[in-house]
This record gives structure tokens, sequence and C-alpha cells, in this order.
């Protein structure tokens, strides 16, 4: 037996915000289309449970927005550890190729 659609729809909604909440958004984003979907094809363009579902998909669109500019600034982070981190080995192998070649010159007798 299949499901109603408009119970169809409720849950794709319900699940949908239960991805948002725990940042899914990809998977939040298809359940909620499909409800559009289908509250469009059974209560047309005009009604609550559609202008409640583009809302739903609003906040799931600003997460997403939100989560790609907090990993984006964590990328930038990381970019700037790693050229720190590069900056100092460059340091220390200055200093490690310098204190050998000063010891060469003590061992060798020069100046």
């Amino acid at each position: 037996p299949s499901m109603p659609l408009p119970i169809a729809a409720k849950l794709c909604k319900l699940t949908g915000r239960l991805f948002l909440q725990i940042s899914a958004y990809s998977e939040a984003e298809e359940l909620l289309v499909s409800a559009l979907s289908i509250d469009e094809s059974q209560q047309g363009d005009n009604s609550q449970e559609i202008a409640s579902t583009l809302h739903t998909l609003a906040e799931m669109l600003r997460g997403s927005v939100s989560a790609c500019q907090e990993a984006q600034e964590r990328r930038v982070l990381a970019l700037r550890g790693i050229q720190y981190s590069r900056q100092c080995f460059a340091i220390r192998r200055n200093q490690v190729l310098r204190t050998s070649s000063d010891s060469s010159r003590a061992a060798a007798g020069g100046p």
C-alpha cells in the first residue's frame, strides 16, 4: 500500500528538518525539494505548506552558505599554518647548515 502524498510530504519535511539540524545540507535539500514538489502538485502554488517548506529551504541555504564560509576560513588558516611551518623549517635548516659549516671550518683550523 502506498502512502498518501500529503503524509509523504510531511515526512519529507520533518526528515529534511532533522538533516538540517545536523548540518547534512544535501540530504536536507533533497527531501525538502521532494516535499515542495509534492505540495505544489497537491495544493497549487499558494499554500501555507509551500510557504513553510520554502522558508525551511531558505534556512538550509543560509546554513549551507555559512558552513562553506567557515570551511573557507579554516582552509585559509590551515594554509597560513603550512606557510608558517615551512618558514620555520627553512630558518631551522639554515641554522643547522650554518652550525655545521662553522663546525667544519673550526675542525679544519679555518676562521
